[in-house]
């Protein structure tokens, strides 16, 4: 089995594991849209499973942004859910959040959809 089914089979399981739970998510990607202005690496991905290890695999990696007519990755430090506005469409791209990866709660985020809250904020009431 190759790294990219691994990693599939990862975030499949990681997404089975936490479905009960509200702050926490199965996994999120978007076609044709990027997370724009928290690059921390930028590097050739053929396929992105590829990206999604790459990810995986950095410390600090929150996301990516897949660019598939260039194979390029871009991981970044943050999410669509801390920094919403950052978002962006693009064409022939896919973003994707690490689930992998907890990630704090902006000051303006509860424990709702694709957030991992590791602050004092309590879930569900």
């Amino acid at each position: 089995m190759g790294w990219a089914n691994i990693a599939l089979l990862l975030i499949w399981c990681f997404s089975k594991s936490v479905a009960a739970s509200n702050c926490r998510p199965g996994s999120y990607s978007v076609q044709d849209h990027v997370l724009k202005n928290h690059t921390i690496k930028t590097s050739p991905a053929e396929q992105i499973e590829e990206c999604i290890i790459q990810c995986m695999q950095h410390p600090g990696c929150h996301s990516s942004n897949f660019y598939r007519k260039y194979r390029l990755c871009e991981l970044n430090d943050k999410t669509h859910a801390s920094h919403p506005e950052d978002m962006r469409q693009v064409s022939f791209s896919n973003y994707m959040e690490n689930t992998l990866q907890p990630i704090t709660c902006n000051k303006h985020s509860d424990c709702g959809s694709y957030l991992v809250c590791l602050s004092s904020l309590k879930c569900g009431g």
